[in-house]
């Protein structure tokens, strides 16, 4: 979904209703800022490439509880990103796509309580302007490559927790 979708909140909500272990990559992101590596993108609210991004997803799925699903949120970014993660991790059983209209993941944005870096209104155009450019492709190919059933669209205007998930999926 795009910046300011919710997705971090509607995660987190699914991972305690489901008993998934939630893993954030923009958490995860903001924890490792230390790193120059990472930082620098950071600074620069762009994408972290996959050779800075796919060591810190290895170390959050080696501290994951074991037997329980993972639901990873804010990822994939990148269409390229799928062929390497699905290699390395396997194949996701779901992928969530939480729609919200472009004004109301503004407000959110500019709206958030805790108050992020880079939540301004350049930068959310910036952000807003390379999801539109990269999820399309994302989305074509979890929607009709990989299957019915694999990619679940998920209305976020006054979304609370609002999807359930079929039992083959868990």
């Amino acid at each position: 979904g795009a910046p300011g979708a919710g997705k971090g909140t509607l995660c987190k909500r699914l991972a305690q209703t489901y008993d998934f272990t939630h893993i954030s990559v923009g958490d995860l992101l903001r924890e490792k800022a230390h790193d120059t590596n990472i930082s620098r993108y950071l600074e620069n609210n762009e994408l972290l490439p996959s050779q800075y991004l796919f060591p810190v997803l290895r170390d959050a799925f080696r501290n994951a509880a074991p037997g329980r699903p993972i639901i990873l949120d804010g990822f994939p970014r990148r269409h390229e990103q799928i062929g390497e993660f699905e290699e390395a991790f396997g194949e996701p059983r779901l992928v969530l796509f939480f729609q919200c209209p472009r004004q109301l993941a503004k407000e959110r944005v500019l709206g958030r309580k805790e108050g992020r870096p880079g939540d301004t209104s350049e930068v959310f155009d910036k952000r807003y302007k390379e999801y539109l450019e990269l999820n399309p492709p994302i989305l074509d190919y979890y929607g009709s490559i990989r299957g019915k059933g694999t990619l679940v669209e998920v209305s976020c205007v006054n979304a609370r927790l609002g999807v359930s998930f079929p039992a083959n999926h868990l």
